[in-house]
């Protein structure tokens, strides 16, 4: 079940601390796509917390992280509680209404703002390159494809909702050699060529699965790249890679 996007399965079945150690994991990778899913997570965490395993803190990070994994937009109605805590990880690089919406909550929050003499490449306040994201959005996605990135920030990105993180951290990563060129690859682009991932998992294939059962995507995709990627996925799992081709030519 873990390997399908459905860390709460394992309650119970792992130890608390092993189950900590996964969730503390999936949000370090800044791993949307893999609570986006789990109706159960709340309820897990919240357990989780009432037996003392995870503090105040910890428990506030987890729920934040999660909500934000949910969100399908943050002015839907799967939308967090707009207050900065439920925003921090939110996603805001698909829109201006998401940067808009984070930029007014973090300025109402006195959340950290950018200083004149702010560079984006050299600091570690992602709340802050945040803001500067939602309110000049040109400007320092342009700033952040100058960095020399690093692994951690990349995964910074990813947690923090600057970048496409419905994909795994292993997956955005398949083939690249330099992490500054996955910022140009969204997991959209990973998803449509599937067939061309050197190492999919499990996880990764339910999870291209979700992405072509939705109508938007598995419209847009090329015919030739939906039967690759179907043929690429029979050679793990038959049956799923036939529903995968059911999809789109029925």
């Amino acid at each position: 079940m873990v390997q399908s996007g459905f860390p709460s399965a394992l309650y119970s079945a792992v130890s608390d601390e092993d189950l900590i150690g996964l969730i503390d994991s999936i949000i370090e990778a800044g791993d949307h796509g893999y609570f986006s899913r789990d109706l159960g997570l709340t309820g897990v965490i919240e357990q989780l917390s009432s037996a003392g395993k995870i503090g105040r803190e910890q428990s506030s990070l987890y729920n934040s992280f999660a909500a934000a994994s949910k969100a399908a937009g943050l002015n839907s109605p799967e939308s967090p509680n707009l207050n900065l805590e439920a925003l921090e990880f939110a996603p805001v690089w698909r829109n201006g209404t998401e940067r808009q919406l984070f930029a007014s909550v973090c300025k109402a929050s006195r959340c950290s703002m950018p200083d004149a003499n702010f560079n984006v490449c050299e600091s570690d306040n992602y709340l802050a390159i945040k803001y500067r994201f939602a309110t000049d959005y040109d400007k320092t996605n342009e700033e952040i494809k100058s960095c020399q990135i690093t692994l951690p920030q990349f995964l910074a990105l990813r947690r923090y909702g600057m970048i496409d993180a419905s994909c795994s951290m292993t997956m955005h990563l398949d083939g690249i050699t330099e992490i500054k060129t996955a910022l140009s690859s969204s997991c959209m682009q990973r998803f449509q060529k599937f067939h061309l991932l050197a190492n999919p998992s499990d996880n990764d294939i339910v999870r291209y699965f979700w992405f072509v059962s939705d109508p938007i995507n598995g419209a847009v995709m090329d015919l030739e790249d939906y039967r690759k990627n179907a043929l690429a996925i029979s050679r793990h799992s038959p049956e799923l890679a036939e529903e995968i081709l059911k999809l789109k030519l029925n």
